[in-house]
């Protein structure tokens, strides 16, 4: 007896078809998209973290010339994450620098200072400075490496010549009393000095 076939199932497994031939493109097509992404990270992650390392190494050496560096401490971003104020130090080197004279007798290594990465809050969120200060206390130099400010306002306080006032100052220093402001920017460049006080404060507490 020949069977006959049944109009329904054959009805059923065309919608069963037309619904997973779709889903299971789709879930090829999300695979090869995350493995390519995956690699491709896998390609740059190095050379983003050596270019980050390089300008970091950059900004120590503008803030304290001619020095080595080594690490105090540097916070991971999962500590920086759970910060709840700032101004605050996320990593701290020690710098010195080789020399010989009298100071050393011999040729060694003189301890100079150290050099402090703070984060901050500015008129257009937070941003990063780098701040050198010697072992006698004083500043001896500030670069600000990350902002998000506007242009021509806020974005001035990464100028040198703004910089350069925080310059043989110590933790003592005050917005609108030491450091003049860019105009039209003063919560910006009032951050800037707290987190420069910040740095000189943290690191006066080592010594």
């Amino acid at each position: 007896m020949t069977a006959i076939p049944c109009p329904l199932h054959s009805e059923v497994k065309k919608r069963v078809e037309a619904i997973v031939k779709p889903t299971v493109v789709l879930l090829i097509i999300c695979v090869v998209i995350s493995a390519s992404l995956a690699f491709t990270y896998a390609l740059t992650k190095d050379r983003i973290e050596a270019s980050e390392m390089e300008e970091a190494n950059k900004a120590r050496s503008a803030v304290f010339p001619e020095s080595e560096f080594e690490p105090v401490f540097i916070l991971s971003r999962e500590e920086i994450a759970r910060i709840n104020e700032l101004p605050a130090v996320i990593e701290l080197y020690s710098a010195s620098h080789v020399g010989e004279g009298e100071d050393a007798g011999v040729e060694g290594e003189l301890a100079s200072g150290y050099v402090a990465t703070v984060l901050a809050n500015g008129y257009g969120g937070t941003f990063q400075i780098v701040v050198g200060v010697s072992g006698e206390g004083k500043i001896s130099g500030v670069r600000v490496t990350k902002h998000k400010e506007t242009p021509g306002l806020g974005a001035e306080v990464t100028d040198l010549h703004f910089c350069g006032q925080y310059e043989g100052k110590d933790a003592s220093l005050e917005p609108g009393r030491d450091i003049v402001a860019v105009s039209g920017a003063t919560t910006t460049s009032n951050a800037v000095t707290m987190a420069v006080k910040e740095a000189a404060l943290v690191i006066e507490a080592l010594n």
